[in-house]
């Protein structure tokens, strides 16, 4: 999800805010208890880099790789 579309859910009022349990963003992860550390190790499992093509990933693989 690019951030202009969040930001247009989040503008219309479709969703409560940023930290909305239904978004995924930083904010939402944090408050969901997932600690720094854990998403650095996400991004090293899985190898996202900073590239201008977009990698999708699931959450449930974002989960499960959080275990």
């Amino acid at each position: 999800m690019s951030k202009r579309w969040l930001q247009q859910l989040v503008e219309h009022h479709i969703v409560d805010g940023w930290n909305d349990p239904r978004m995924f963003t930083q904010m939402r992860l944090k408050r969901r208890g997932v600690t720094p550390n854990s998403i650095n190790d996400f991004v090293d499992r899985v190898g996202i880099t900073r590239r201008k093509n977009e990698m999708k990933i699931s959450q449930k693989v974002f989960e499960y790789c959080l275990r």
